[in-house]
């Protein structure tokens, strides 16, 4: 019987080759999304488009685990830059959207619902 780890859900790549994107003067500061709508856009786009910041060890982890869901829309990104990204053979710039931090089971049920 096989098992599948459940806290992996999407394709991953290793942190350090994907952390410049979150402060790179490349990446403009409308393809970053963070929190609710980071989750809304996840919730919007298919799994096999998405990729995520994989730890490399447990202080990775820990970093990764500890900072707000973000994602970034890697086609705002020049493919000058994602040049050399890739998983397994699938270069990066193949996904829409990048994944750093903890993607939360639920849907965070806040007042936003009500208005």
């Amino acid at each position: 019987m096989h098992s599948r780890n459940s806290h992996i859900r999407y394709d991953a790549v290793p942190y350090g080759e994907v952390s410049d994107l979150r402060t790179s003067g490349q990446t403009p500061s409308f393809s970053i999304i963070r929190h609710e709508a980071a989750f809304d856009a996840l919730q919007r786009t298919d799994s096999d488009e998405i990729v995520a910041a994989a730890p490399s060890g447990m202080a990775t982890g820990v970093h990764l685990a500890s900072m707000p869901l973000t994602v970034i829309r890697l086609e705002a990104i020049p493919d000058a830059v994602l040049c050399g990204i890739d998983r397994e053979g699938r270069p990066i710039s193949e996904y829409k959207l990048l994944v750093f931090g903890q993607v939360p089971d639920r849907e965070n049920h806040s007042l936003r619902q009500f208005a």
